[in-house]
């Protein structure tokens, strides 16, 4: 993390703000596997039934399963449902 990373996180602690508004970061949500919410995000990458990629900030997560489908797409969420298996977060 950088310095400008850093100052934000001191920020975020001093004036009791919600971290991931203030550092860019993405809030996750799983719900039984069957239904996942991403805000903060930065678009789709790929997206398959099996397989979704959507982008961050300062990453990636991977996304596996069965019959999943975007149920809604936003600028500030993504909502996806279906059979959820796997989640990989990558950092840059």
């Amino acid at each position: 993390m950088g310095k400008k990373e850093k100052a934000k996180e001191l920020f975020a602690n001093i004036f009791d703000l919600p971290q991931e508004v203030v550092l860019d970061l993405p809030r996750i949500s799983l719900v039984g596997g069957i239904q996942l919410a991403i805000e903060n995000h930065r678009g789709i990458i790929k997206y398959t039934p099996e397989f979704i990629k959507i982008r961050f900030y300062r990453g990636q997560m991977v996304i596996e399963g069965k019959d999943m489908s975007i149920d809604s797409l936003e600028e500030e969420i993504i909502i996806i449902e279906g059979k959820i298996t796997d989640l990989k977060i990558k950092s840059v």
